[in-house]
Order: C-alpha cells, then structure tokens, then sequence
C-alpha cells in the first residue's frame, strides 16, 4: 500500500469517528443532517482517490481516423 493510499485511509477513519459524532448527536436536525450527508460525499470522494497514483495528461494526441 503507498503512502498515499495510507494517508487517504486515516483521513477516512477521522472521517468515520465524525460520522458517529453527527449520529449521536442529542438534536439530530438539519445542520447535523448536512453534515452527515457532505461527510459521506466527502468520504466517496476520497474512496475514489485510492489505488490511483498517475497523473492525467494535460494533451491527449489526435486520434481521429482523419489524423495522419
């Protein structure tokens, strides 16, 4: 595992212990809601992130069948 992946990992467990925090909030309104809901998107995000340490290419060349 890079060190990459394993930093994304803890920064999901942190993301995890927060979630609970929101749950076991006394008055689960809307503002916890919010949270919950963008924490979970966040946590998405970063899950995406894992295993893919490349670079995009900032050109990609012509390949159109037209190109020669």
């Amino acid at each position: 595992m890079s060190e990459r992946d394993k930093a994304l990992r803890e920064v999901m467990d942190l993301i995890d212990k927060q979630l609970a925090r929101v749950v076991h909030l006394e008055h689960f309104g809307a503002n916890a809601q919010g949270q919950y809901t963008a924490l979970l998107i966040l946590k998405g995000q970063i899950r995406a992130m894992l295993g893919y340490s490349g670079h995009m290419p900032s050109e990609v060349p012509n390949q159109s069948e037209d190109a020669k």
